[in-house]
């Protein structure tokens, strides 16, 4: 547990240093419905056991997004406060990408083409299959920074 909370806080820290922008065990997504202009997308059930489990990732197939799903998950601070996600963010390789969580909601689309290039990185139009994703839901703090609130691996086929 010590081993994983090390690397959770490793990747926070990388999220945080890349700043924001102006403003073993797999687990298959399942689909849903997403808007009525969009096509089904695969769901990534947000839980506490792919945060806390080495080597659980997610595995969706290789498309233009996924659906975040957090309707049973509490987000808390490390205060122990509960919070309402602001942000996400996805590192893939060297490059970060940030996007926005709709305050309230319990589930988000993440479309790769919506997302913010961060650091340069060149921007998405799909995730691509071989990619591997570390995917972050968080909130903007005060000072404008990321700060994570939940993180897990999602490869993609």
């Amino acid at each position: 547990m010590k081993r994983f909370l090390s690397l959770a806080l490793l990747i926070s820290l990388f999220l945080a240093a890349c700043g924001t922008p102006a403003a073993s065990a797999v687990a298959a997504a399942s689909a849903i419905p997403a808007a009525p202009t969009q096509v089904s997308l695969p769901v990534v059930k947000v839980d506490q056991a792919h945060m806390d489990t080495a080597g659980l990732n997610y595995v969706i197939p290789a498309g233009d997004g996924f659906v975040f799903d957090a309707s049973d998950f509490n987000f808390k601070l490390p205060t122990g406060q509960t919070a309402s996600p602001t942000a996400i963010q996805i590192i893939t390789g060297s490059r970060a990408y940030q996007g926005k969580w709709t305050a309230g909601a319990a589930r988000q689309s993440v479309l790769a083409a919506e997302l913010t290039p961060m650091a340069k990185a060149q921007p998405l139009t799909q995730f691509d299959s071989g990619m591997q994703l570390i995917v972050s839901i968080g909130v903007i703090n005060n000072f404008g920074r990321y700060q994570s609130l939940w993180v897990a691996v999602v490869n993609v086929q």
